[in-house]
């Protein structure tokens, strides 16, 4: 993620630009405060929002949305639900592309049975891991029939 000033007026811009064989999203927000944010994620990616917000497990980047929400998949350490669906160590990458490990690999993993619409308001996102080819087939396979929806519809 870069922070770049930007003297803006009160007003959202949101871009997608294709790259090599998957899809990468650019939010670009322009704020009050003077100050473009400009965040680039591709689909696959796992990312952790911001502490003390409701993002408290690993979010699976899919596609972006609007200026509100960002389609994604929610990972898991539970069972306890039958909709949890186990992942396999193969769909995680280990490392970054310099080689150095992602915070988050494969322990124990769920993903959990629901397309939802993540909130941007919890920013900043880090990335901490990403799936690897077979891990997004396996993503998209299982969502492919969902409509996106925020977690309090997939609870009712």
């Amino acid at each position: 993620m870069r922070n770049v000033n930007f003297p803006a007026k009160f007003i959202v811009k949101i871009s997608n630009e294709k790259r090599g064989n998957g899809v990468s999203h650019n939010f670009i927000v322009l704020k009050e405060t003077n100050v473009m944010e400009i965040i680039n994620w591709d689909k696959g990616d796992i990312l952790r929002g911001r502490e003390g917000t409701d993002a408290r497990h690993p979010i699976v980047f899919l596609e972006g949305r609007d200026d509100t929400y960002f389609i994604g998949a929610m990972i898991t350490s539970s069972s306890k639900y039958k909709d949890n669906i186990p992942m396999l160590k193969e769909h995680f990458e280990k490392y970054n592309r310099v080689g150095k490990r992602h915070d988050l690999y494969f322990k124990n993993s769920y993903l959990v049975e629901a397309k939802l619409l993540k909130r941007l308001e919890w920013k900043p996102f880090r990335k901490v891991g990403r799936l690897t080819n077979k891990g997004i087939t396996f993503v998209e396979s299982t969502m492919r029939e969902k409509y996106p929806m925020v977690w309090e519809e997939y609870l009712n």
